[in-house]
């Protein structure tokens, strides 16, 4: 079928028609029930037996067709509800691709009908790739739902054929293997039920599939972060960033034969929307006084083991602490974010669980430079501030709080991708970020904003910014990188325990000359968020997928 045959479908019809079949198949009942009472007399012989033969070709003729009725007017009503669905997209996309001076042909591709200054407009190709994505997803259904009509149809005239040949045969052995006629005609039934469940079970493993495909149209209609930087400032995008992107998405097109096979919504690469605190997610959290890096980075590390006792979801928590400077009084904000929350081999690793903080949110951080686990950080980062000040008498409208962004891995990704948010820096002062095990390098975090990532020679994981290729490092992140020391495995180059006892040494003036220069540059810049009194907040953070 194409696009024109889905419009002039008439669900109306089929479902007017399974109505008629089943009229038809009381009717069929009324006249199997006056036959079977048909009583042709004590008499024998030839005769006798020959109007006993056309009494029983007559009623099994009858039961032949009052059996194929029902299916084919399930299979009628269950094509009628497809259609009608698939038509009613079909015209809210025809509606919605017209606002933006597309038609769509026959055979499903756009035509682009744009005249004068419309055809200037720069968001129009990726709303062309957003409807045309829409429209091939419309007639893949369109496709299917002929399809699974025509097999419904046929497997019931097929297993119904079975079947009267069957009954002839019987007929011709005239009940000298009954009971083997009676097991197979058993058979048979069991086989007509089971083809009808089939029938249903794909209509729903066919809805299962199209969730996660309407998941990855979405995603593919939205525009990652390295684009609008090429659009907007002529940025030369990194490869990590599309590589993230066309990552993430493979991920999402695999959620398609996924929902298939196991009738049901796996949430592959799902991402969700964000879970949006509110007071009763924030808890007060007692904590010594900053003094130092260590002081920075301990919080950084801790954070990962914050779930929410109170959340059934055991959603992860993010530390926002107040350092209250003791020369000036003035009082700055430290944001400590854990990374990833999820293993790489289990299915919440990669199927939308509610911390929000999975691999899958690691390549879409990459990719898109965005994720729901962000947004909500930013939301609960928020409400701890505004805690915060109204606790000393003062109102967070206006007042554009400084504040420090740290994150170790995954959570590095987040607090840079937090940093060259437009909307979070309107509200707040960026005055840096410092990561830990993070691949920052491709993450665009605006040249006015001092960026320090902590790197172990062997850690696979920052080195999947693969240094910022093409462009390169940026010269506003400055990379300490520590020699290698002890097994080289990921379980210990990349463990947060190791960057802990690494950064402390370095504290303590041991390290490469390289590093301590780096490290008092460090200090120089940002001391001031990492020394005074502190009250410490925990805010819950996540991601929502049902």
């Amino acid at each position: 079928m194409d696009w024109n045959d889905g419009l002039s479908v008439n669900p109306g019809a089929l479902q007017a028609r399974a109505g008629q079949l089943r009229r038809v198949k009381g009717q069929l009942d009324g006249q199997l029930e006056a036959h079977a009472s048909i009583d042709v007399g004590p008499w024998s012989g030839e005769a006798h037996r020959a109007q006993e033969a056309l009494h029983r070709r007559l009623v099994s003729s009858l039961e032949s067709q009052a059996r194929r009725l029902p299916p084919a007017a399930d299979a009628l009503e269950g094509a009628a509800r497809s259609f009608r669905e698939i038509q009613s997209a079909q015209h809210s996309l025809i509606g919605r691709a017209s606002a933006w001076s597309y038609g769509i042909g026959g055979s499903g591709w756009l035509r682009d009908q744009a005249t004068g200054w419309t055809q200037l407009d720069p968001r129009r190709p990726f709303m062309r790739a957003r409807f045309q994505t829409s429209a091939f997803g419309l007639l893949t259904r369109l496709n299917l739902a002929d399809v699974a009509l025509a097999g419904s149809l046929g497997a019931n005239e097929f297993v119904n054929d079975g079947r009267d040949l069957l009954d002839a045969g019987a007929e011709w052995l005239d009940g000298r293997i009954s009971e083997g006629l009676d097991w197979g005609a058993d058979l048979i039934e069991d086989a007509e039920a089971w083809g009808r469940e089939v029938a249903a079970d794909v209509q729903s493993r066919l809805e299962h599939a199209d969730t996660a495909w309407d998941r990855f149209v979405e995603t593919a209609g939205s525009t990652p972060a390295w684009l609008r930087d090429l659009h907007d400032k002529g940025e030369i995008p990194q490869l990590s960033e599309v590589l993230g992107q066309v990552t993430f998405l493979g991920g999402q097109l695999a959620g398609v034969p996924t929902n298939f096979l196991t009738d049901s919504d796996q949430h592959l690469f799902d991402d969700g929307r964000p879970y949006l605190a509110g007071p009763a997610d924030i808890e007060r959290h007692e904590t010594d006084a900053f003094d130092g890096i260590n002081s920075l980075i301990d919080p950084m590390m801790d954070v990962y083991n914050t779930h929410d006792p109170q959340d059934h979801t055991d959603r992860a928590r993010v530390q926002v602490t107040a350092v209250e400077d003791p020369t000036t009084g003035e009082v700055r904000y430290v944001v400590s974010i854990p990374g990833t929350t999820e293993g790489m081999g289990s299915v919440n690793g990669w199927a939308g669980n509610p911390t929000g903080t999975d691999w899958a949110a690691n390549l879409r951080g990459v990719g898109y430079g965005d994720t729901a686990a962000t947004r909500s950080i930013m939301h609960s980062v928020e409400l701890a501030i505004a805690e915060d000040m109204a606790a000393r008498g003062t109102a967070l409208d206006g007042t554009r709080p400084e504040v420090l962004l740290t994150g170790h891995s995954q959570g590095g990704i987040i607090a840079g991708n937090i940093a060259r948010d437009p909307g979070f820096s309107e509200r707040f002062d960026v005055g840096g970020v410092v990561s830990a095990g993070s691949p920052v390098d491709t993450l665009g975090i605006p040249q006015d904003v001092p960026v320090y990532n902590y790197q172990n020679r062997w850690d696979p994981v920052p080195r999947v910014d693969l240094g910022g290729v093409p462009t390169g490092t940026p010269p506003n992140v400055t990379n300490i990188v520590f020699p290698h020391e002890g097994s080289p495995s990921p379980t210990h180059t990349h463990l947060q325990q190791t960057y802990q006892d690494n950064i402390r040494e370095l504290s303590y003036g041991v390290g490469l000359p390289e590093n301590l220069s780096k490290q008092a540059q460090l200090d120089a810049e940002l001391a001031r968020f990492y020394n005074g009194d502190t009250t410490a907040y925990r805010v819950t953070f996540g991601r929502e997928t049902d």
